[in-house]
């Protein structure tokens, strides 16, 4: 089969927007013989020592894919192959094609097109090394949380257990101030150990019906309060993580006693498509709570609650206008 010879003006602008494209394409017949290469494809053969006519117009490529001996090439071919008997209406396949200066990562497109009675097929190559490196890079970046996860959960969860436990035994039996304090820190050091793991493994969400009240409430329990005040308006049921739902609001108790003080008055409420918790904030807040700054206190809270609303596909928001209000956008509430 003779080469495409443009004849009118119409093919004269298809050719031209075709060398003007910046990836590599080329044009085969159904044989598999090149009839066409654009600019793109000349300049790729010639950067990377293509020992021929780099226009390769009448070389067969599937000749080419057959005579190389990497697993890619094959499968390169027999793709092209499947398109051109018509096993398959479009073909796609990513590989690497690495030099000797850095690394490349490639998709190859194969789609058939027709002219008159002649069929051909389009065939592009698009370099995808940014996108391919992006996620390498997030691989490895899940694989280093996904070790430290398992150090957490395991090893270091393991020991505070059984650290925990002596601390109870030794506060039952002395009883002491300093015995008191150590279990509280145990306790604290475990709840952060909680807490990272929310950060780092929140995806695992066991969702079940939660009322919105008892839920805020039981969490309430499990803060130390001390004169402040909780108070529910309005009631509703919502698909969530039991135990996550109870820390996201454990967390938002935490930071309105940091910010509002030992008697803050908190308000839990609901809207259309979400929740809020509500306080005034105190004009005069203490630097440092427990030997830690307070705006970091609050921030590590916000930010644990912000990844539980995350990992339930919702969105969690601060409002300061007047008073100090956290919104959870997203949930769909049910009868």
């Amino acid at each position: 089969m003779s080469a495409v010879h443009p004849g009118d003006d119409e093919c004269r602008l298809a050719e031209a927007a075709l060398h003007h494209f910046p990836e590599e394409v080329a044009i085969l017949d159904i044989d598999g013989n090149v009839v066409l290469t654009n600019l793109a494809w000349r300049m790729f053969g010639e950067a990377n020592g293509y020992r021929g006519d780099i226009e390769m117009v009448g070389e067969n490529y599937l000749a080419v894919c057959d005579a190389a001996s990497d697993e890619g090439s094959a499968i390169a071919a027999a793709g092209i192959r499947a398109v051109s008997d018509g096993e398959r209406d479009r073909f796609s396949y990513e590989y690497p094609c690495h030099s000797p200066d850095e690394q490349r990562w490639f998709v190859m497109q194969v789609a058939p097109f027709d002219v008159g009675e002649e069929r051909y097929l389009l065939v592009a190559h698009q370099n995808v090394t940014e996108r391919k490196q992006a996620e390498l890079t997030v691989q490895t970046r899940t694989e280093q949380l996904e070790g430290i996860a398992t150090l957490l959960s395991e090893d270091l969860h393991d020991e505070l257990t059984t650290a925990l436990g002596r601390a109870v035994l030794l506060t039952r039996d002395v009883g002491t101030a300093p015995c008191l304090e150590l279990e509280a820190s145990l306790h604290r050091v475990n709840a952060l150990v909680t807490d990272a793991l929310t950060l780092l493994r929140g995806d695992d969400v066991d969702t079940s019906m939660v009322d919105l009240e008892a839920s805020a409430r039981a969490a309430w329990r499990k803060v130390d309060t001390l004169d402040a005040t909780l108070s529910v308006d309005g009631s509703g049921v919502l698909s969530a993580d039991v135990g996550l739902l109870g820390r996201l609001f454990q967390h938002l108790f935490e930071c309105a006693l940091v910010l509002g003080g030992a008697d803050v008055e908190v308000a839990v409420g609901l809207n259309d498509d979400g929740l809020y918790v509500e306080f005034d904030r105190q004009l005069t807040v203490s630097k440092t709570v427990d030997g830690e700054n307070e705006s970091n206190r609050s921030g590590s809270n916000v930010a644990v609650a912000a990844r539980i609303a995350e990992v339930h596909g919702w969105s969690l928001t601060r409002e300061t206008d007047g008073r100090v209000r956290y919104e959870v956008s997203g949930i769909e509430w049910r009868e």
